[in-house]
């Protein structure tokens, strides 16, 4: 009874651990996307938007959004958009033009950019706002294979077994018998069983993945 009772102790502690492992490492995985010049930008963070070796990036600072574009088939290209009032300021063909950008999120997560201006704009500044504001659309791609709560789901049920699993095979055998003749082997098997909890999350994790 005393051993089975230890088997619990050790069997639960290794069960939060693996459960708030893979809840830490288990985030969505999404790929974003946006257009521009007949190209597909990719990004896998939403702030380092790249194609071939063209680069689009994004930079919050306080209440402002940058966007910088250098690449061969643009001019460079600088864009401030401030949150409060969505006035942005864009820097384009050695011309300051102003307008007003309104970013929309649907239910996907995917952003559309509209815009309006207060100012009569000539059409050429007006053509060149709207062609850079779709740097403000962006899609974003789910590649998760399972819903990610599913997966922490799933990941929970494989952590008790896997815990109990480990808590029956090496403590009751091995470290609780042996831990007063060896405390040497006492050190290597509490260390090994905890890496091989940590690996037992990340296995869960890539396999979910």
């Amino acid at each position: 009874m005393k051993k089975l009772g230890i088997n619990i102790i050790i069997g639960s502690a290794i069960s939060i651990i693996l459960i708030v492992l893979a809840k830490l490492i288990i985030k969505p995985n999404y790929t974003y996307l946006t257009a521009f010049n007949d190209h597909v930008y990719s990004s896998r963070d939403k702030t380092s938007f790249s194609y071939d070796n063209n680069t689009i990036s994004y930079k919050k600072l306080d209440d402002r959004l940058t966007i910088e574009s250098s690449s061969e088939d643009t001019s460079d290209i600088s864009i401030v958009r401030f949150y409060e009032d969505g006035r942005t300021i864009m820097a384009v063909e050695h011309k300051i033009i102003e307008g007003y950008i309104e970013i929309t999120v649907d239910k996907k997560g995917n952003e559309h950019a509209s815009c309006r201006f207060e100012e009569a704009l000539n059409v050429d500044d007006m053509l060149l706002f709207l062609k850079y504001s779709v740097l403000f659309e962006i899609q974003r791609v789910d590649n998760d294979r399972i819903n990610v709560t599913n997966q922490k789901i799933i990941c929970a049920i494989l952590s008790v077994f896997i815990a109990f699993i480990l808590s029956f095979l090496a403590y009751p055998v091995i470290l609780f018998n042996k831990i007063k003749e060896s405390k040497n082997l006492a050190l290597i098997l509490i260390p090994s069983t905890l890496i091989l909890c940590i690996l037992s999350a990340f296995y869960i994790y890539f396999t979910l993945k």
